[in-house]
């Protein structure tokens, strides 16, 4: 539509979201090993890429982080949802998909690897509630220049720390309070992947 400054504009915002989204899970996250990556990547994920697609805290792809776990867990920026699938076999879970009605804005929302939100009991998601107010600018380098960025609140810094806290703490308390259940029923092990 040619309006370059704010297609640039916006394309800083995200830039500065994201670093803050990598400034927090670096600071505040512990439960896991964690890594990053742009979303456009979660297909090639899927499909089998372990190396190639990872981002380092700078957000640029390296070559040499590879991510060595087959089972992992993804947290996105969205809506939890009234979902429509309940619990999936994992020969099913890659054609269904998952629909429903947004009943929470959330700062994050921790999914399978195929995209569907976790259910209850496990804690998959983190509301985007905070009391703090943050600081509004993020100093980004672009070209060897220090370039301001405004962000709204909710995309603060401060924001995220207490998002990934809350994060972190959730999956603690549910691990230490489930660490010792055994799977037995045959049938539930489809669906655990």
């Amino acid at each position: 539509m040619g309006k370059a400054d704010l297609a640039t504009q916006k394309e800083y915002e995200m830039l500065a979201i994201n670093k803050n989204i990598v400034m927090a899970f670096t600071k505040y996250y512990t439960f896991s090993k964690v890594y990053f990556f742009f979303s456009n990547h979660s297909d090639t994920l899927l499909q089998g890429a372990r190396s190639g697609i990872f981002l380092d805290t700078n957000l640029v792809v390296d070559a040499n982080i590879e991510m060595k776990e087959s089972f992992y867990l993804l947290a996105e920026k969205d809506d939890a949802y009234n979902s429509s699938i309940g619990f999936v076999k994992e020969a099913e879970a890659k054609s269904t998909k998952e629909h429903g009605n947004a009943s929470k804005e959330c700062a994050m929302v921790i999914k399978n690897k195929y995209g569907h939100q976790l259910k209850d009991p496990f804690p998959f998601f983190v509301l985007n509630k905070s009391t703090v107010t943050g600081t509004p600018v993020v100093n980004l380098l672009i070209g060897g220049v220090k370039v301001p960025v405004n962000v709204e609140k909710k995309n603060r810094l401060e924001r995220h720390f207490s998002y990934v806290n809350n994060l972190n703490k959730n999956f603690f308390s549910f691990y230490n309070q489930n660490k010792d259940y055994q799977v037995i029923e045959f049938d539930v092990q489809f669906f655990l992947y």
